[in-house]
This record gives structure tokens, sequence and C-alpha cells, in this order.
């Protein structure tokens, strides 16, 4: 399944190596400054979202969206929006 992971954040100058370290885990493509498509089987929107939420700040955005089907989830902090179709 392709996944496109964006993230927003929220402080000027924030860089986040860790994520970043995470990301290349799933060998992404770089589509803009924080906008990555992956390629992966066997997971949801909702557990990519948990494992890259680990590694921004609590005032931050993300955003997983499956491109083959309907699962997303994600937060604009700091309401977490959740798609309990998935």
């Amino acid at each position: 399944m392709r996944y496109l992971i964006n993230y927003d954040l929220n402080y000027p100058e924030q860089d986040y190596p860790k994520l970043r370290k995470a990301l290349t885990v799933y060998r992404p493509l770089k589509v803009l400054d924080s906008q990555w498509l992956i390629n992966v089987s066997g997971t949801t929107a909702k557990r990519l979202f948990l494992h890259f939420n680990r590694f921004i700040d609590s005032n931050d955005d993300l955003l997983v969206v499956c491109l083959d089907n309907s699962d997303w989830y994600g937060s604009d902090r700091p309401t977490l929006i959740i798609n309990d179709e998935s």
C-alpha cells in the first residue's frame, strides 16, 4: 500500500533528525519539504500515525493517508482528527 506522510513543525527552525531517520526505514520518496510517500504492506494509516507521532512535538501536526483506499489518520493540534472507518 502507498501512504502519504505529511507533517507540519509549528515552530520556526524545527528539525527532527529522529523523524527523518524513522522515515528512511521505508525508503521514502520526498514529495515536498514535509511530505513523503512510502510503500509498505501489513499496516494501517493509524499504525503509521502512532509510529511517526512519537518523533514530533505535541504542538506539531501529522497526517497519514493511504492512497490505495480511504484509510487516513491525522491530527491538527490540539484536536485529534480520527477516521474510524478503518
